[in-house]
């Protein structure tokens, strides 16, 4: 165990909680070694984790972060949203712990499985996705939509992908034969996008979403989801906080589903089962879901002389990806069209 977690330190985590600590187990993650630990108690086993602050955007200092998270926590406790693992308080009733100025949090360890990617287990996702997009949402007015600030990003990220086209022409021969053949692509995807959010049905959507924020997951990726006899539950939460569901709904069929449309489709119908999605909001998930986010972050890492392991998977998953916009693209004209939303 390395010493930046020494075995003192996570005992004395756990005693907090009121739990004796038997056993340790650390894991890592595909970003950083040692991430996680889950530790057998004298009342069953558990995670303890040092909560990360990754909301991205935020101006939030980190104590602010975590008392958001942990204020969204209770949230989800008090709507018993049952895809969720459960987050014990420490003997002061907080969610979290602080040592030598980090905080660590202990959450119920969930084992399972991942997804065996058929259907019914995307349908599965699907639910329990509106579940959290539904039953946890916020009364009070957001001062802004958050579908329109995660645009204003996405805006500016399409903006630094065409400055860096030509320096990415310069790199290694695979990527500047990809780039410069799909470059253009990329670009005209980011421009259809635009002009999908830009009419007034979407616009109206993006006006009124502000009366009634929801909670989102922040991070809903395929290590994030957990079955097991008891269900499906996602798993890391240090993301979740008020967010755009139209976005997250686009970034979770593209992390989940392999661009294949029957997954897409079961997703989909799962989440329609529990909120439906009118032909409007279909519109706007199919155009943040055609943004070409994944070559935006290859484009970054390869000027920046990064590791793109991931490039690898960008140009396998193209062809498919284009397949999956068309497939959406069809399923937002399914609907006739809304003229009001209320």
């Amino acid at each position: 165990m390395g010493s930046r977690y020494p075995k003192a330190r996570l005992v004395d985590i756990a005693n907090q909680y009121g739990l004796k600590l038997y056993h340790i187990k650390p894991y890592d993650t595909l970003y950083k070694k040692n991430a996680v630990y889950r530790v057998s108690t004298n009342k069953g086993k558990f995670l303890i984790k040092e909560f990360s602050g990754r909301t991205l955007g935020t101006k939030l200092t980190k104590e602010q972060q975590r008392n958001r998270l942990s204020s969204y926590i209770k949230k989800l406790k008090d709507c018993s949203y049952p895809n969720f693992a459960k987050w014990p308080t420490t003997n002061f009733g907080q969610h979290y712990v602080i040592k030598n100025g980090r905080s660590y949090y202990m959450a119920e360890w969930i084992e399972g499985r991942r997804m065996k990617y058929d259907v019914q287990e995307y349908e599965a996702l699907g639910r329990a996705l509106a579940k959290l997009h539904t039953v946890c949402k916020d009364n009070r007015s957001s001062k802004v939509s958050f579908t329109k600030r995660q645009i204003k990003l996405y805006n500016h990220e399409d903006r630094l992908f065409r400055l860096r086209l030509t320096s990415i022409q310069k790199k290694k021969a695979i990527a500047k034969r990809w780039f410069r053949k799909h470059g253009d692509q990329c670009s005209e995807l980011a421009n259809e996008a635009r002009k999908i959010i830009g009419t007034p049905e979407v616009k109206q959507i993006l006006s009124k979403e502000r009366k009634h924020p929801a909670l989102i997951h922040g991070d809903v990726t395929n290590p994030n989801i957990v079955f097991n006899s008891s269900g499906m539950f996602l798993i890391d939460w240090d993301c979740l906080r008020m967010g755009s569901t139209y976005n997250e709904i686009a970034k979770t069929l593209s992390n989940t589903t392999y661009y294949n449309p029957v997954h897409i489709d079961a997703l989909l119908r799962g989440y329609n089962e529990i909120k439906p999605l009118n032909s409007t909001e279909r519109l706007l998930i199919s155009a943040l879901f055609r943004l070409p986010r994944e070559a935006w972050s290859e484009a970054k890492k390869i000027v920046l002389n990064r590791s793109h392991r991931g490039f690898r998977v960008l140009e396998q998953t193209w062809n498919d990806r284009l397949n999956a916009i068309r497939w959406l693209d069809e399923w937002a004209r399914q609907l006739p069209p809304v003229t009001d939303v209320t």
